[in-house]
């Protein structure tokens, strides 16, 4: 089987923005992808071929994939794909559904929020507007092009380290680190790297850490209390409570997209791209028999499983896109590229 080309898109918007792709590029890259003789599958075909019930033999196959369920895909992404009659998969995050919207979304009056403040708002259940509602999701499943898969029924992170933090709240911060912290942030709270709770059982910083941070006089002073504390975290579950918790996330999401879409969602698209063993299992016995991550290289049969499938993160200018699109179909080039990218 040929590298298949799993692609990973957030946004397609008018013009140029965080996680998102221009429209006029979008379409671009879906041109690229014709003449170069690809053929568009959804997760369903993939299934297929991981089953041996079809061979793919020598064909050229790519999926387009969007995580989260945001809304402009429906008013900007929609119909370049129904353009190139482009199969295109949906990872939907049911923590993110919109629940209410007085009418149908239009492009003269959604507002377009930069894609991290969007995610905080919806995170913390305070606006939902940039996201799609379940009644907007039914109108994309009649298109026909969109194939619904899971995204999970959370999308938030708990804190991995304490050791080596970016910088110090609020000059730097991330959605997630209220959710991470307990509780409302203060000035000097580390901004860390993050784990999807999804991935790895919930932490918290010790309250002795955090009361250390906060009576430090300064960054200088915070840096050297995170790379000397040896406790500055904490769990908040034990094993069996997170193989439950992650258990119950994950069919919930399934469930709410079997009621709600009268679809049976197959794949597992990790939040983030974060997974760990244990999610692997708990998903497996949830009955999804694909599962996407952030690794980023095409997909090689003799290289992958169905339990952890790359993706490609897309660029959002055209000649990038097609540089990539030659790299990792080139086990040469994808080679020297892995060497330069340590």
């Amino acid at each position: 089987m040929k590298p298949v080309l799993v692609w990973t898109y957030h946004r397609v918007l008018p013009e140029v923005g965080t996680s998102a792709v221009p429209q006029e590029i979008f379409d671009l890259q879906l041109r690229a992808l014709i003449a170069a003789g690809y053929e568009f599958i959804d997760t369903g075909d993939l299934l297929d071929i991981f089953n041996g019930d079809v061979d793919p033999g020598k064909r050229k196959l790519t999926m387009l994939t969007f995580d989260d369920g945001w809304a402009d895909n429906l008013l900007w992404a929609t119909p370049v794909l129904q353009e190139y009659s482009a199969k295109a998969v949906m990872a939907v995050n049911t923590a993110l559904i919109n629940p209410r919207r007085p009418e149908v979304i239009n492009g003269d009056d959604y507002k377009i929020i930069p894609s991290k403040e969007a995610l905080e708002l919806a995170a913390y259940k305070r606006d939902f507007s940039s996201f799609l509602t379940w009644d907007e999701l039914k109108m994309l499943k009649d298109t026909g092009v969109w194939d619904f898969q899971a995204h999970g029924n959370s999308h938030l992170g708990c804190c991995q380290s304490m050791k080596n933090p970016r910088g110090f709240y609020p000059d730097f911060k991330h959605w997630t680190m209220e959710y991470a912290f307990g509780g409302e942030l203060f000035d000097g709270a580390p901004r860390v790297e993050f784990d999807s709770i999804l991935a790895e059982r919930r932490t918290r910083p010790t309250a002795n850490f955090i009361q250390a941070l906060k009576v430090a006089e300064n960054n200088e002073e915070r840096m050297k209390i995170c790379m000397e504390t040896g406790d500055a975290l904490e769990f908040m579950e034990n094993e069996t409570e997170f193989r439950a918790r992650i258990r119950g996330d994950m069919l919930i999401c399934k469930n709410l997209i079997a009621e709600n879409l009268d679809s049976r969602a197959k794949a597992m698209f990790w939040p983030w791209g974060h997974y760990s063993d244990e999610s692997i299992e708990a998903a497996k016995d949830c009955g999804f028999e694909l599962m996407f991550t952030m690794n980023k290289d095409a997909l090689r049969s003799t290289v992958h499983t169905a339990h952890e499938i790359p993706r490609i993160a897309v660029p959002a200018t055209i000649a990038r896109f097609k540089k990539q699109l030659r790299v990792f179909t080139n086990p040469v080039l994808k080679s020297i590229r892995d060497i330069f990218s340590k």
